[in-house]
This record gives structure tokens, C-alpha cells and sequence, in this order.
């Protein structure tokens, strides 16, 4: 059966824990226990496993303006995030394109700080904060369900073994998104000038475009 919406999400956390389903109609307006349990956990943890992995879903490019005021200290500019910003991925400044970490740059408050020698715009990759259940991949559905289910089941006293067992699967199953991301996402080798490696310091030149984590 497609997932297509929230509450089918739901449906299979409470699955997880043994719960009769049938008692999830709606998270909009909750009116059971189990209703409340996940209208009160659903968004933080779509969005904390929106952040695990360079899903392809969720993935999106932007070009960020450079805010008027810079930051009082350790670097000259600041770039203002998107509204759906959930994790960054990759930033082009000077026309290269560096994954995740290696460049100098820190997110702080809604925005990305660097040095881009005052840089009007640069380009992001990240990804957003993606609420259409439709287009989720059916691997982040199941790891969805299964972080959710291993919230209420606390909050709804439910057998802690069991919790444990769900906490377990989605170790494994957040391990199979990771490797199925990586695959999904070619290396990008970037040639680099003296210049630019003088600026940004000694990087590798083959950069992965998913910023795949370690």
C-alpha cells in the first residue's frame, strides 16, 4: 500500500507497539491518547531524520543572499539561510562546489559563515524541510515509523523491551538509508586553482556532492 500522508506514518509507528492501528484517525485534531502521542512527536522527528542522511528526496538548491550586517568576529560574511533549511550538503563559492565540512564555514542562527571576501551570493545544496509524504522514500518512511514509534512508546508506558527492539531496527535500518544515499550519489571531482586552494586551504579535489557523512 502507498503512504501517502502523515497519518499512515502514524499508523505504522503505533503498529511497531502492538497497537490496534484503528485508534489513529487523525493527528490534526487528536482526540485519543495514541492521536496525541504523535501529533506531539511527528514534525520533530520527521525533521531529526530529515538531518540523518543526504536523502534524495529532500535535497534542494538555492542561491543565498549575503546579510548587510556581518558577523562581529571570526568571519567577514554571512549568507541567509533558507526557511526550509533543514541540513547543508554542499556550498559553491569562487564557482567550487565543496561537500559538507571542508571548507571553513559555520551555521549559526539561520544563517552560514565564511569567508567569501564579501561574496554578494552564494550557491547551497541542502536539505529541506520536505512535508510531502507522497514523495518519500520508502526506506525513510520505515526508519520515520520507526524513531516515532520509539518516542511514544515512552511517552505511552508501553513495554520497554519492545522499545528497545524498535530503537535497535532503526539503528540498522538508518545504516541501509546511509549506504542506498551513498550509491544513489556520484563522486564530483573538482579541479581546483592555486588560488583557490591557497583561500580555502589544502582539500582533496574529489568531493562528494551528498556530503555523505563518516
Amino acid at each position: 500500500m502507498e503512504i501517502t500522508s502523515a497519518t499512515q506514518i502514524c499508523r505504522m509507528a503505533v503498529g511497531h507497539l502492538g497497537i490496534d492501528v484503528s485508534k489513529i484517525t487523525s493527528i490534526v485534531a487528536p482526540t485519543s491518547d495514541e492521536e496525541r502521542a504523535c501529533a506531539l512527536f511527528y514534525d520533530i522527528c520527521r525533521q531529526a531524520v530529515l538531518r540523518k542522511a543526504a536523502w534524495n528526496f529532500a535535497r534542494k538548491r538555492a542561491t543565498v543572499s549575503r546579510d548587510a550586517e556581518s558577523p562581529p568576529f571570526g568571519y567577514t560574511d554571512a549568507y541567509n539561510l533558507p526557511n526550509d533549511f533543514v541540513r547543508i550538503l554542499a556550498v559553491n563559492s569562487d564557482g567550487v562546489e565543496s561537500a559538507e565540512g571542508t571548507l571553513d564555514y559555520s551555521i549559526e542562527s539561520g544563517q552560514i559563515l565564511m569567508n567569501a571576501d564579501g561574496a554578494t551570493a552564494i550557491n547551497i545544496q541542502y536539505i529541506y524541510d520536505n512535508e510531502r509524504v507522497v514523495s518519500y522514500d520508502p526506506i525513510f518512511v520505515e526508519l520515520l515509523s520507526l524513531v516515532l514509534a520509539s518516542r511514544i512508546g515512552y511517552w505511552l508506558n508501553k513495554d520497554e523491551q519492545r522499545v528497545r527492539n524498535i530503537i535497535a531496527l532503526a539503528f540498522d535500518v538508518e545504516a541501509s538509508a546511509r549506504e542506498t544515499n551513498s550509491q544513489e550519489t556520484p563522486i564530483k571531482h573538482v579541479r581546483r586553482s592555486r588560488y583557490t586552494q591557497m583561500r580555502y586551504g589544502n582539500m582533496t579535489t574529489a568531493v562528494n556532492e551528498a556530503a555523505e557523512e563518516a
